[in-house]
């Protein structure tokens, strides 16, 4: 997680933005210091942030011990209602006492933000021991019997979990397991998020009950249990496609592979506990955790097997390195930092910088386009962390040194340098920096026709990936080495091509087209151009710069011929979602977002059209998430004017004035911003201002008519 910037999630897990730059108007939640006072709670530092909320390592100064203090984001609860049944519900869950049952101390709130203070564990979560790849067949099933009990516990007590899988688990030192977060998806909204931000990263976890939307009990915990179990013995999970709408279509339709197929000495039974807790029809699926309990424990018995108790699981299945004092928070995909993350930077980590543009200004594209390509690149590399160009971005503008940048954003080396282009020839500064030694790894000055640019990004590519001593895969190398088109022209064309279509304007729309156009000239079969014609017609008619369905039309052909060639490009799949919402087909629209997400979790495209989805469909919190995971890629209009409308749905003015102001300031030849800060001084009844904004609004589009 980056410090003084947006923290990033991928892989569809949400992220979450600390507030503590009152300039950052994209940032969510406050930031509590070392040493602030909540209630008889010290607070010591913070220990992570997620979608669902931020974690806190605090003193009880009552009885003098350490917890763990959650705070739900400030836009989950809203009203007093609300709060109150979160505060009934956490109370229920703080009556749970059982040793796989993760504790709840206290439930309060502070400055209208519900929080709870909860135990402390010494462990791992059960996803990381999963990943080691090393629990046998006996430690799954006693794994099991331990979840089995605890969730029985909560039974007595009739709370549903509703969100059980890996991440939400805690394996201590001493091998027990203990279940996290009872009683949260009960709250207004969270049912929800559970259900919807599944799709966002946890999907596979779900019973089919709750993949449809329908009422879910604690068989529905009995489901998720099953699947996390079939995980534990097959080293995958049951539901698994290409997508997260796929995987719930297939927990909703599919029969799972036999888990058989992945362990050669499953004990003869453990395959029909596993169909049972899998089976779609409610009334045939365990009905209580007890009787999957009790066939658990007659397996056990039948076939003699040596369950190992707690304290003697495989030791490499939980320690890699040194152990250290955790509490795993994993709601809807939190992100660990403080106690989790190594106080040092990652030695495989880079921030990329803009290469400052020394010639003329319209070369600006290439500066910033040459540096985007190579963190793309980097990004290929497993195990190599490369920072967010918005975090980078964001930080330089306050003129810091690439060091200092690296520093921030706590990654091991910065890349920076300068361009220069002279008619066909391109010379670049470059020098690599180790950010804690202030050395300079390695420099060069490279000149190069432009004709072989596609060398120069291979070079400097290479020579990172050597200073981080990264040994290539012939797969990695394939993939670092590959063109997106053999004409270096049709390259520059496709670079302004895509400077110019994020401007939004009618005239840089039309520009868009031209250097498309030449792109394709030169390279008829370049997908990423076909793929980028495709959003300057869809742009065109969204935008109302052009109201006829013909360029849809012709979107939509250009999308087809680019996946014909190129059928995992993420950049024509987000051109269909976006062909498709402007179509008003959603479940399409949603699909091909998914997909695009799934094969670039780095772009912030996906992101904010799967946020524009919720947040139409009334899911404003997943929506709002989505919208911040976006703003870390890249900071643009888009997602910082849909935060804005969810804040005026929830009725936080000043909120979305803030973001509205941002986003006007990020782009003021935009008329989204103005005509959204115009539409929220007609909601306030100041219409002064009201006809001011609609004036700058009218500047920024003078083809466009405000009423």
């Amino acid at each position: 997680m980056t410090t003084g910037g947006i923290s990033t999630a991928r892989t569809g897990i949400l992220s979450i933005v600390p507030e503590n730059d009152s300039n950052d108007i994209t940032r969510s939640y406050f930031q509590l210091a070392h040493d602030s006072i909540i209630g008889h709670y010290r607070i010591i530092e913070k220990i992570g942030s997620g979608g669902m909320g931020e974690v806190y390592l605090a003193l009880d100064t009552k009885l003098n011990r350490k917890v763990a203090l959650k705070f739900l984001p400030s836009h989950l609860c809203q009203s007093a209602d609300c709060r109150a049944r979160f505060k009934r519900e956490a109370q229920a869950a703080a009556q749970l006492n059982h040793p796989n049952i993760v504790t709840i101390y206290d439930v309060s709130e502070f400055q209208e933000r519900p929080f709870f203070a909860m135990e402390l564990v010494e462990g791992r979560s059960l996803r990381e021991v999963i990943k080691q790849g090393k629990l046998s067949v006996t430690e799954a099933i006693g794994l099991t019997l331990q979840l089995c009990e605890g969730r029985q516990e909560a039974h007595v007590t009739g709370i549903t979990h509703r969100d059980i899988k890996p991440s939400n688990i805690i394996v201590d030192r001493k091998g027990r397991a203990k279940l996290l977060d009872f009683g949260l998806a009960a709250i207004e909204g969270t049912e929800k998020l559970t259900k919807t931000g599944s799709t966002l990263g946890t999907a596979g976890y779900m019973s089919p009950e709750q993949a449809e939307g329908r009422q879910t009990d604690q068989r529905s915990d009995l489901f998720s249990l099953g699947i996390v179990l079939y995980e534990m013995i097959a080293g995958r999970r049951p539901f698994d496609r290409e997508s997260d709408v796929a995987t719930g279509k297939a927990i909703v339709t599919d029969s799972p592979e036999p888990v058989a197929r992945y362990k050669s000495d499953l004990p003869e039974g453990m395959q029909q506990i596993v169909d049972r807790a899998l089976d779609k029809n409610l009334n045939m699926r365990y009905q209580t955790a007890s009787g999957m309990l009790a066939d658990l424990r007659r397996l056990v018995s039948s076939e003699g097997i040596g369950v190992p108790q707690p304290k003697r699981i495989s030791r490499s299945a939980l320690i890699s390195g040194l152990l250290v004092l955790i509490i795993v928070v994993v709601w809807g995909g939190i992100q660990i930092s403080g106690l989790l993350a190594p106080s040092h930077a990652s030695a495989k980590s880079i921030a990329v910088m803009d290469f400052d543009n020394v010639g003329a200004e319209e070369d600006a594209y290439l500066a910033s386009g040459l540096a985007e390509d190579l963190s793309i690149k980097l990004r290929q590399l497993e195990g190599v962390q490369v920072a967010s160009s918005a975090d980078i971005r964001r930080l330089a503008k306050d003129n810091l040194l690439p060091r200092e940048i690296a520093s921030r954003l706590k990654v091991q080396y910065a890349l920076g340098g300068s361009l220069l282009r002279q008619d066909s020839l391109v010379r670049v500064n470059v020098e690599l920096i180790d950010r804690e030694s202030g050395k300079v790894v390695w420099s060069d000055q490279i000149n190069k026709q432009f004709t072989e640019i596609f060398q120069f990004l291979d070079e400097v590519s290479l020579r990172i990936a050597q200073a981080l001593e990264v040994r290539l895969t012939p797969v990695e190398k394939a993939a670092m080495a590959a063109k997106p088109t053999e004409n270096t022209g049709a390259y520059d064309h496709y670079l302004r091509g895509r400077h110019y279509y994020y401007n939004v304007t009618f005239r840089d729309n039309e520009l868009a087209e031209r250097e498309f156009e030449r792109a394709l000239q030169l390279d008829p079969d370049y997908p990423l151009a076909l793929a980028g014609m495709a959003d300057v017609f869809v742009q065109r008619y969204k935008e109302s710069f052009d109201y006829d369905e013909y360029w849809l039309d012709s979107a939509k052909v250009l999308i087809e011929k680019a996946l014909s060639l190129e059928p995992g490009l993420a950049e024509a799949y987000e051109s269909r979602a976006e062909l498709y919402l402007a179509e008003d087909n959603i479940s399409g629209a949603l699909e091909a977002a998914e997909r695009a997400r799934n094969l670039r979790p780095d772009w912030d495209e996906p992101y904010i059209h799967l946020a524009n989805i919720y947040k139409q469909r009334g899911i404003r919190s997943t929506a709002m998430a989505l919208y911040d995971t976006a703003l870390s890629l890249r900071a643009s209009v888009d997602a910082l004017c849909g935060r804005g409308n969810i804040f005026m749905v929830w009725g936080k003015i000043d909120s979305a004035r803030g973001v509205y102001q941002a986003a006007a300031d990020l782009n003021p030849n935009h008329d989204r911003p103005w005509q959204e800060l115009a539409t929220l001084y007609e909601e306030t009844s100041d219409w002064q201002e009201m006809e001011k904004y609609e004036r700058r609004a009218i500047e920024a589009r003078p083809d466009q008519a405000y009423n």
